[in-house]
């Protein structure tokens, strides 16, 4: 919402899980569980990801027993948003 609706050409995409706990994660699971999330973001944020334009980076796994959260961040790599 913060973000409006950007439409990016060439996005890099990386999942950030923030969890509660400490232990240890399967990162293919993680990126797994965000499936859904990504689809819901093809045809409105960015093309479909199998058109090899979006760059899919890893993920971070991390702990923030305060905030625990999901982002996914989404940076353009090529001549802008548009």
């Amino acid at each position: 919402m913060q973000a409006g609706r950007p439409r990016f050409v060439r996005p890099a995409v990386q999942d950030r899980v923030y969890y509660a706990t400490h232990r240890r994660r399967d990162p293919d699971n993680v990126v797994a569980s965000l499936k859904p999330v990504m689809d819901g973001l093809k045809g409105k944020a960015f093309a479909d990801d199998h058109s090899g334009v979006v760059t899919i980076l890893p993920p971070v796994i991390g702990v923030d027993r305060e905030r625990p959260r999901v982002e996914i961040v989404i940076r353009e790599t090529g001549e802008g948003v548009a």
